[in-house]
Parts: structure tokens; sequence; C-alpha cells
């Protein structure tokens, strides 16, 4: 196993086998080797079965030989395309001279490569070796991770593996990794040199490991801000907590101006493992698994593992989820579901976590204030979520028209700042200027990162455009929807007050007046065509009537038949009703095709009764029935549905009648509000279950 024994008597061989020892690793760690023969040799042997050379050749007893394990890590970043040198040459010379001098060793190659690295990868990682070499299959992924760890790690065997619910010597980690040396001194970011144990002692200790630079346009950006923020909200509410930022430079940025500049955007008291201490930096995150551009260990104060790995929660959370544990994660989502109906998400107070008293300012113009409270009392206060900025000139033009009217409607701003790369005070900065373009001044409260991380966990955390959640407040009931954005985007001022149940009582009021007779008798015309004969839409009166809007072109032309064939059967079972065809408008055809479509022709060719055309006429039913094409009246001649299509896949009931009057035409008001605007979600679907 050592590569001592490589060598021969000539000075040859001796220069190849110092010169291998030495790329190693080895003579720097020497004595580190004893605990590890045994479970590298373990390895080959429950392999021997499928293990082969790089030529594709089966090795069926790689014990027999001395062995030189070759182990690599390749990291993220590794681009083959760029011939990205893993390996230095003198060691793929040392590699290919063994094999040339000698007949009594195997060379075994193994890889450590992340998730991301496909075989092909994983292929031109051993282009360079002697076709002879052994190599630990891809497939085995857990098994070249264990070797590669063994040897890469020389001082890991100290540490346990990281398993959460352990203790661990967090102390060693952060000491170790100086050549079997140890460093008790860490340093704050602001320049303080710190006595590791007496910074640490009793505290939660967070151990951040990144690659280095983190560029805007990397996909981890964001965490990455994310977590930082945290971090700092965590110092600036005294939690007993320590964060330990430990950065891996990548090949191509490792200078200390970069490191420098890397570590600027981090709390001022955050402690830092120096940029000089490369062997510490680079253990540690070994020893962390750190694969992606962040990987985390938090301890708590009694140095047992809470987490490890990638800090995902910080794309979601902030200090008050801290310390991010499972337990703790469900407790707020337990406090905060049902959304905006509990005791700490129904009024501004309790979403905000504050005073009654808490002061606010408006935007630009800190002279105004106001509290909480008292905004809490207005009629319609519309939360304004903003990440990108790009609902403000919508919001204004709202906002200003309201005025106008005289219709009570103020704006409370939070700053949004997780889905971009940009610290809060820069992202507010970018925010504060939009508004000030568009000349809008609203009500903002201070950048909280906790809160604003609950508002974006209530709205959806993967929502990456402003929101506008809309409080309104009646004689101290209060009723939220989140829908607020979508409202005003689309309707404008015509949506006031911004909430849908609202929007649906006034729409179900509407409808609820037409009657047969408002939507068929237009100007002088008082009468329907049937077979060519007038007939007075007084005289449907008493019966139920179903009131066909259609353009009758080709996409039309299944329906027509659905249509057709139901009436002709169902009228021979139960003559009492009626269907009523109104054109919406006339095909754009040439004089012998549009004869077809004459009242005349329509009225002899139809079954059913048939609404003399008039251009006018129609766009009038369109506006008041849109977007719906199929509907029912009943004997008094008053709606009774807006989507009475489902009688065409119903037969007659136990009683021998059509069931007509069986919808509820508040559930229908409902669901066309929310297909024509697209407004279902959990909040809408619950309503709609309620009225059916």
């Amino acid at each position: 196993m050592d590569c001592s024994e490589v060598g021969s008597t000539s000075n040859t061989k001796q220069q190849h086998s110092k010169k291998l020892r030495k790329i190693s690793g080895f003579e720097e760690y020497e004595g580190a080797w004893e605990n590890k023969v045994m479970p590298l040799l373990s390895c080959m042997k429950e392999m021997h079965h499928r293990l082969y050379r790089k030529n594709g050749e089966p090795v069926l007893d790689p014990l027999k030989n001395n062995l030189v394990f070759v182990c690599s890590y390749v990291s993220p970043e590794f681009d083959a395309d760029k011939n990205d040198p893993i390996f230095p040459q003198s060691l793929l010379s040392a590699c290919l001279d063994l094999y040339s001098y000698r007949d009594d060793f195997e060379l075994v190659l193994v890889t450590k490569m992340t998730p991301n690295n496909d075989k092909g990868v994983f292929r031109e990682v051993m282009v360079r070796f002697p076709l002879s070499s052994l190599i630990v299959p891809f497939e085995d992924f857990e098994r070249r991770i264990y070797m590669c760890d063994l040897v890469l790690d020389p001082e890991s065997e100290q540490l346990p593996p990281i398993q959460i619910g352990q203790k661990l010597d967090v102390e060693s980690l952060l000491s170790a990794g100086g050549g079997g040396g140890s460093n008790e001194l860490l340093l704050r970011k602001h320049g303080e040199q710190v006595e590791l144990g007496k910074a640490i002692e009793g505290k939660y200790t967070m151990i951040c490991c990144f690659h280095a630079p983190v560029f805007g346009t990397d996909s981890n950006s964001i965490v990455f801000q994310s977590l930082v923020n945290t971090c700092s909200e965590l110092y600036a509410r005294g939690v007993n907590f320590e964060m330990v930022v430990v950065v891996k430079m990548k090949k191509l940025a490792d200078y200390k101006q970069v490191f420098d500049h890397f570590l600027s955007g981090f709390p001022s008291s955050c402690l830092v493992i120096p940029f000089e201490d490369s062997k510490r930096r680079d253990f540690i995150c070994n020893y962390l698994q750190l694969n992606d551009d962040v990987q985390c260990l938090l301890l708590d104060n009694n140095n047992n593992i809470l987490l490890h790995g990638y800090p995902e929660f910080a794309r979601y959370y902030g200090a008050d989820a801290f310390p991010f544990t499972d337990e703790k994660l469900q407790t707020l989502e337990a406090d905060e579901g049902p959304e905006w109906t509990t005791c700490s998400t129904n009024n501004l107070v309790s979403l905000f976590g504050c005073r009654p008293s808490d002061v606010l300012k408006k935007t630009n113009h800190d002279s105004v204030m106001t509290t909480i409270s008292d905004l809490n009392k207005n009629d319609v206060v519309g939360l304004f979520l903003c990440s990108k900025g790009n609902l403000i000139p919508k919001l204004k033009e709202v906002y200003e028209e309201c005025k106008i009217q005289k219709k009570p409607f103020e704006v409370l701003l939070v700053y949004i700042p997780f889905h971009t790369c940009l610290d809060p005070q820069n992202h507010k900065l970018c925010v504060d200027n939009l508004l000030q373009k568009h000349k809008l001044s609203v009500w903002y409260m201070a950048f909280d990162n906790s809160v604003s991380h609950k508002l974006s966990r209530l709205i959806s955390p993967l929502k990456t455009n402003d929101q506008l959640i809309i409080f309104r407040n009646q004689q101290g009931a209060v009723s939220i929807d989140r829908c607020g954005k979508k409202m005003i985007s689309q309707c404008g001022i015509d949506a006031y007050p911004f909430i849908r149940k609202y929007l649906v009582e006034r729409e179900l009021n509407r409808v609820s007046e037409l009657t047969l007779e408002t939507l068929l008798v237009y100007k002088t015309r008082t009468s329907v065509l049937k077979d060519n004969k007038q007939i007075p839409v007084a005289d449907l009166e008493g019966m139920n009537i179903l009131l066909w809007f259609s353009s009758l072109s080709t996409a039309d032309l299944p329906f027509f038949e659905k249509v057709f064939i139901w009436y002709r059967d169902m009228k021979e079972k139960i003559p009492g009703f009626e269907v009523v065809l109104v054109l919406k408008d006339k095909p754009d055809v040439t004089d012998e095709d549009f004869a077809q479509y004459e009242d005349s022709v329509l009225s002899a060719g139809m079954p059913w009764l048939v609404c003399p055309f008039d251009a006018d006429h129609s766009a009038f039913v369109k506006k008041e029935l849109y977007p719906n094409y199929f509907v029912e009246f009943g004997k008094d001649g008053r709606l009774r549905s807006l989507r009475a299509d489902y009688l065409l896949d119903i037969d007659v009931n136990e009683s021998g009648t059509i069931p007509f009057g069986s919808k509820d035409l508040r559930c229908d008001v409902t669901q066309t509000f929310c297909d024509r605007y697209g407004y279902w979600d959990d909040f809408m679907r619950t309503f709609y279950e309620e009225l059916s």
C-alpha cells in the first residue's frame, strides 16, 4: 500500500517513487495511514466481481499485487471541453513510468464527483491514465466517495461522519487541517482576533462553506444572499449564535483581493477562517462535503448537529424560524395556516409582529407619518409586496383614480428582496427610485427579514413578481384577498374594493336582474322566429328557455350537433321547453354563402327558435353574458343558470322531467368569474365548495 514499496534500488526508480509519494501527499501526512489500509483493501475485495481495467478487461484478483491509489475530486465547475487539468503532468508521467518499470502492482483510479457530473465527465477524468489502470466504477457512487474521503482527508479519521443528532467536536473541526497542527484562533470579519474556544462556547454555531466568488448570475446567488440576510438578522437580534465563514476559492480566482471582496457582504461580527490558512479552509469544506456553491453545518449550544447540507431553509425563512429544525418549521406553518385566517395573519399588527403604536413613514417623504394601528382602521388597505416593481405603474393609476373618486384606499409597502441577488438596502434603493420616477408615495415599514419571508410564504415563495394583498375593514370585520394584483391589473378601479367575494356578489346582483325579455326585446323588435313565423317573446313566459349564443362557425359544429340531437330527443319526451338561437355575428363570406345566414333561412332550417340578427343587439347580448354562451331562463323569465350546457349530458330524471333550475346561480357566477380572470386557487375553490 505504501508508495515507498513501489521503488527499486536504481536511482531512477527511487526518484519516481519519491516524486509520486510527494505528489500524493503521503509525505506530508506521514503516519496517518495505518487505520486506512484495511478499509481500502476491504473495498477492493468487495468489488472484485465488478472491477475492470480502463481497457474493459475484468480483474479477478486485484489484491495479489501492491496497490497504488490515485484519488481525485472533480469540482462542479470542471469543464472537460476546456481541457481543465485535474492531475499535474508529473503525476501522470509517474503512473506511466510505473507500468513501464514494474509488473507487480496495480494502479487504482478513484474519483469523487458531484451529482451534477455525468458519466462523460467521469471518462474525461480517466482519459490520460494508462489503459491497464483499475477503475472503481461510475455506478458505485457511495463507495467512490468513501474511498476518496479516506485518502483525500487524512485527518478526517479524527472526526466522526456527520450525522444529525450526534455530538461533534466543533473545536477540533475548526482548528484542524494544518498538517496535523492546530490553530486555536479565528478572525471576525472586521479584523478582531478571537480565541476559538471562547468564541463558540455555549453558542449555536453555523459553519458555512462557500465556493467563491459567487456571481449574480449563478443559480445559488439568491440562496447565498438570503442566508447572509438571515444570519445578519440573528446577530441583530442578539441570538446566542455564531456564523463561521469558510471560503474555498475557485482556481482562477484564488487571490486575497477576491477573498476580501467576497467577505464584504457578510455580517461584520461573523467569524472567518483567514485567507492565509488555505489548508484549514479546504479541510473543513471537504469535511462538510462542499459540492454546490454553499454547504452548511448547524450545531446547537451543546455541539449536537441539527442540520447539514444545502441551506434551502434560507430561501423561505428568516430568524423567526431559528434553529431551522423540522419541528420549528412545522410550528411556524401551523401558526400561519390556514392562510390569512389565523390570529397571526388576519390583521396588520399581528402580521408584522409589531406594536399598534409603531410608526410608518411614506416613501420619499419621511416627514409624513402614521401608526400601523391607524392604518389598520382604513376601509381598504393594499399590502404591496414589492419584489421587482413591475406593479408600480398600474398601482399608481388605480391609487390616483381612487383619490379622484373619493374611494378610501391606502397602500403599505413591504420590500421583498428574495428574488434577486441584491442585498436589502440596494433592493430598497431600487424600489424607492421606481416609486419616485412614477411619483407614487406610499406607506412603508423598515425592512424586516423574517416578516418579509413570512409574507412571501403566505402568497407562495415561488412567485417572483410583485403581489398586492387587500385588507377590507367593514365595522371591525376584516376580509382579506391575496389576488389584488390581478384585479387592479385586469379591471382597474372597476374592481374596487378589490375583494373577489364582493365582485362575485356584485356580478350576481347584476345577472339576477337579467330576464329573457331584457335580452331578446330590442328597440322595436319584440318577437323571435320559428319556421319563419313570428313568436312574441311574451308568449315564452311559462316555459323553460335555453338561450344559445353562437356564430355557427365551423368550430361550433360539434356543439351544434350535440344540441340538435339533445333537442330532438327531449322534444319527443317533454315539449314544454325551447331553445332560442342568438347569432353572435354573420361571417365574412361570399354573397352566395351569406344567404344561408339570413334569418328566414336559419329559421326554416333550425328546429328551434331564432332571434332575428342585429349587430348592435348581438353586441349587447355578448356584453351581458360573456363569456357564457348557453344559459337557462326559468318559467318566470328570470335567469337560472349561466352554464346550462350540463343539461346536454343528462337524460330526464326519475319523474320524467328535465332537471331545469338544478344549478345554483351563485356557483355559476363564481365559476365564470374565476375562469374569466384566472382566479382559481385554494381560496376561491373553498369559496366555491361552500356555495356548492
